[in-house]
């Protein structure tokens, strides 16, 4: 566990059950909190990948942590760009 917090039986820490999302489910997640500003695009996604490998956050047990420091990174580098009308990603 990441604290000291004794968490009563059947429960557990949240980030210990953030770890068993998979990728699809944490980036649900993330885009209803840390990801609202996320453009969306072929191209943002192709870049927030490329970032995930870069930090070595693929196997993150925090994948909205990893998503949201690959987000940030992104956009504070400007590297985002709002995508094309006819491009859902």
């Amino acid at each position: 566990m990441s604290d000291d917090y004794d968490y009563p039986e059947g429960l557990c820490d949240p980030q210990e059950i953030e770890s068993l999302l998979d990728w699809e489910d944490s980036a649900r997640l993330w885009l209803t909190d840390a990801g609202r500003e996320w453009p969306g695009g072929r191209r943002n996604l192709n870049l927030m990948c490329a970032k995930l490998i870069e930090l070595g956050l693929v196997e993150a047990a925090d994948k909205v942590g990893a998503l949201t420091v690959c987000f940030e990174s992104l956009r504070d580098a400007g590297e985002l760009e709002e995508p094309e009308e006819d491009d859902h990603a």
